[in-house]
């Protein structure tokens, strides 16, 4: 039984998100999985046994998962493969993809063991960096001596990393629930997470295909489902309250964004003023292997 929920999984649900369609489709994404596995297994698998033991941490429907799957099994190997999430609901589509299921908080214990292989895709800034240690510690611990975690995280330099965890954790955005907080790392950030997990081999294996985000995007994403509910009762009372509340929200946002730029340098070359006025995050996707 999961004790607590992360904030990001709690965020997901209430918000009713499906993870296929944020961002464009990125994580549905043929060829964004293909990048992946180009750079983060295509060096390893030679490495890997012949039989193996294979767990996507955070892997939400399965989608990443089954394309690591069926590339190790293009190239001989026999591969047991299970996702372990929190969000039930993506849990449930991952099953008619004939990949096993394990629902969970990755922060929390959980009976994996003696794995060859984990793989981390977007999971990390789910979390708050207290949490974030703990799921790449529970990493470390179910790998077996020689055993791989393959990250692909959301990154950036340092004052990208803090306006986009800044920007989430607005309470006018109504993301973040209880005290808990999203956090971007910087690569610097994470690698020096997976040192005190215990892993000593460890390589930037590359980039994935980069990605971007205005804070109109992230109103949507976490206020899209509560907007067309109204709409659809017709409820002009709380589409006002929403709407109050969305431009008191992008008012914080674009505040922050100014300030950063401001502040930090080198942030400006990360936002794009778009002719409508929003502005445009853009970011990076590192993928890092580390080694037991």
């Amino acid at each position: 039984m999961i004790k607590t929920q992360p904030v990001g999984i709690r965020a997901d649900l209430e918000a009713k998100v499906d993870i296929s369609k944020v961002h464009g489709g990125y994580f549905s994404s043929e060829e964004n999985a293909r990048q992946f596995i180009k750079a983060g297994i295509t060096p390893i698998k030679k490495k890997l046994p012949q039989s193996v033991r294979y767990v996507d941490f955070g892997g939400g429907q399965g989608f990443l998962a089954s394309a690591v799957r069926d590339y190790l099994l293009s190239h001989g190997k026999d591969v047991a493969t299970t996702v372990a999430d929190a969000n039930n609901r993506f849990l449930d589509q991952t099953k008619a993809l004939r990949i096993s299921t394990l629902f969970c908080n990755l922060a929390e214990g959980f009976p994996l063991s003696e794995l060859d292989l984990i793989t981390m895709r977007a999971v990390n800034h789910y979390n708050d960096i207290s949490m974030q240690l703990k799921i790449l510690k529970n990493g470390y611990r179910c790998l077996k001596k020689g055993g791989y975690v393959v990250s692909q995280i959301s990154t950036g330099n340092e004052g990208n990393c803090r306006l986009r965890s800044d920007i989430v954790n607005l309470d006018s955005l109504g993301r973040v629930m209880s005290s808990e907080k999203y956090y971007w790392t910087t690569e610097a950030e994470y690698v020096d997470m997976l040192k005190q997990a215990g892993f000593t081999k460890i390589i930037h294996a590359g980039y994935a295909p980069p990605c971007s985000w205005t804070p109109e995007e992230q109103w949507e994403r976490f206020n899209g489902a509560k907007t067309t509910e109204a709409l659809n009762k017709k409820d002009k009372k709380i589409l006002r309250e929403i709407e109050s509340q969305k431009l008191k929200f992008l008012k914080d946002a674009n505040d922050l964004i100014q300030d950063y730029i401001t502040s930090y340098s080198e942030v400006k070359k990360d936002i794009e003023k778009k002719s409508d006025g929003s502005n445009v995050i853009r970011y990076s996707y590192a993928i890092i292997i580390a080694n037991k």
